[in-house]
């Protein structure tokens, strides 16, 4: 086990506060946050844009970390990842994890919204961005500018159930 990978993630999902909670966390004296809120090492399984891909890279985002501070990160997406949680046990079996929801439409919304301004969505009316979720699953209606496809299928973004259900299949609820 590598002793630098961190103590604790905020697994999310997206649009439910983990901003906020990483950085109410980080101004503990005790805790040490990755520089790079959302480093995305975990979950080899996602393909996005700025998905940090090298051990080395990802464990510089705790340099600034002291010996004696607990380190964690915040990657919103691991809850979605069908591996994440496999491969921070595997390299962390004793890791903690903080999952954070929220009602799943106010989230949707907040995260369509978001993809709107950030160009990774192209459809304006949520509901028939909602609708799309099937044909997007199966990579039809994807944006050319999209940095982040799988996310755009916002039904299954929003699949807490089945999320959590994997995730406690791989961590204990304790």
């Amino acid at each position: 086990m590598n002793k630098n990978i961190p103590e604790f993630f905020v697994f999310g999902a997206a649009k439910c506060g983990t901003t906020a909670l990483t950085t109410y966390l980080s101004r503990h004296p005790d805790i040490a946050i990755s520089s790079n809120k959302e480093p995305m090492f975990f979950g080899s399984d996602l393909e996005h844009s700025w998905k940090t891909s090298s051990l080395d890279e990802y464990l510089s985002f705790f340099s600034h970390a002291k010996d004696n501070q607990i380190r964690g990160e915040g990657s919103v997406w691991y809850l979605f990842s069908k591996k994440a949680a496999q491969e921070i046990m595997d390299v962390r079996p004793d890791a903690k994890l903080i999952i954070m929801l929220r009602d799943p439409a106010e989230a949707a919304i907040s995260l369509h919204n978001q993809f709107v301004r950030t160009l990774n969505e192209d459809i304006l009316d949520v509901y028939e961005a909602i609708s799309s979720s099937e044909k997007r699953r199966n990579g039809m209606c994807i944006p050319q500018k999209a940095h982040f496809p799988a996310a755009l299928d916002y039904i299954s973004v929003f699949n807490y159930a089945e999320q959590l259900e994997y995730v406690f299949s791989v961590f204990p609820k304790s």
